[in-house]
């Protein structure tokens, strides 16, 4: 049995608390959580997580002003197989809160309101508690390669990948010639892109811009690729 940590501050520990007391019955998956305990500060979830890192599972944790990267480094100094989702409301942090997910146990959620964060929120526990949801081993994480929307190179990350899912998103030390032979339903769009066909909705009318079942993101293709698009589009029936 596991203990769940959420440092959110008071009113998101709230919303997190409620959600994953439903998502406990709903996943049927009670049983594998010993506690889920709530911090009121990131202090007290850090030096309870430092005394008791061996019996954590998961921990949730808000981000709001870079002072609180420090935080977030010794964290991650903690030897511990903890998963560790962040997430902000700042959208300037997002890409720097995206360095921390070298580490293979941490993820980066994409929240836009109550309805994305228990989603994100029910995605994780049924990862980490339900032991029915099938990885891949890509480099050095394990991901769920039926939810990844889109996998790029990554300029201000040498030797990584981001792996784009609808509600968060990591790096990934491989290639994108390994993920292409080891995930054939990945299409490559120029050398830096491969896209999930099983996820793309529509290709915008300027023929490079992808939409994706279920949420907003999209990426834009390099223009080289707006022949292979159209001709993608046509073979699959895609609107576009």
């Amino acid at each position: 049995m596991k203990t769940i940590i959420i440092d959110a501050g008071t009113e998101d520990n709230e919303k997190i608390y409620g959600f994953v007391r439903g998502l406990e019955d709903e996943l049927k998956i009670r049983a594998e959580i010993y506690m889920t305990k709530t911090c009121s500060t990131h202090e007290e979830a850090y030096n309870y997580f430092v005394t008791h890192a061996a019996e954590i599972g998961t921990y949730f944790v808000k981000i709001s002003t870079r002072e609180e990267f420090e935080l977030l480094q010794k964290i991650q100094e903690v030897k511990t197989k903890a998963i560790v989702m962040m997430y902000t409301d700042d959208e300037d942090l997002q890409s720097d809160l995206l360095d921390f997910t070298h580490s293979e146990t941490w993820t980066l959620a994409t929240v836009r309101g109550e309805r994305s964060l228990r989603q994100m929120l029910r995605k994780i526990l049924a990862f980490c508690y339900t032991h029915n949801v099938k990885t891949e081993k890509i480099g050095t994480n394990n991901l769920v390669m039926t939810s990844v929307l889109y996998i790029m190179a990554e300029k201000e990350h040498r030797n990584y990948l981001r792996s784009v899912q609808s509600d968060n998103e990591c790096l990934i030390r491989t290639t994108i010639t390994e993920i292409g032979r080891m995930a054939p339903h990945f299409i490559p769009l120029g050398r830096g892109l491969l896209v999930n066909l099983d996820h793309i909705r529509r290709i915008e009318s300027d023929g490079l811009t992808i939409c994706f079942e279920g949420t907003t993101k999209r990426i834009t293709a390099p223009k080289v690729c707006k022949k292979q698009l159209k001709a993608l589009a046509e073979r699959y029936e895609i609107k576009h």
